[in-house]
């Protein structure tokens, strides 16, 4: 299952897709990221895609690794790799 925590982002690549919605997006909250694990536990998906923007500039982003794991599920993270600096 494919997660977009954020739209922020901590790069300005040219050829960015949601570079008009970068600095006026907002995070998802945690309720809303269980409410999606709920959804993929029922689905019987077992891995989570964390996607944005750039998903470890979320600033609740540990946590969300924590909880995807606490319920034995897989975390695929899309990144940029320069992890959470904005």
């Amino acid at each position: 299952m494919n997660i977009l925590l954020t739209e922020k982002c901590n790069k300005n690549c040219d050829f960015c897709l949601i570079s008009s919605r970068r600095a006026t997006s907002e995070h998802m909250t945690l309720e809303g990221y269980t409410q999606c694990l709920d959804f993929a536990e029922h689905s019987r998906d077992r891995t989570v895609y964390l996607l944005g923007g750039e998903p470890t500039v979320h600033p609740h982003f540990e946590d969300m690794v924590a909880l995807t794991s606490a319920r034995g599920m897989s975390v695929v993270l899309l990144s940029n790799f320069l992890f959470g600096r904005e």
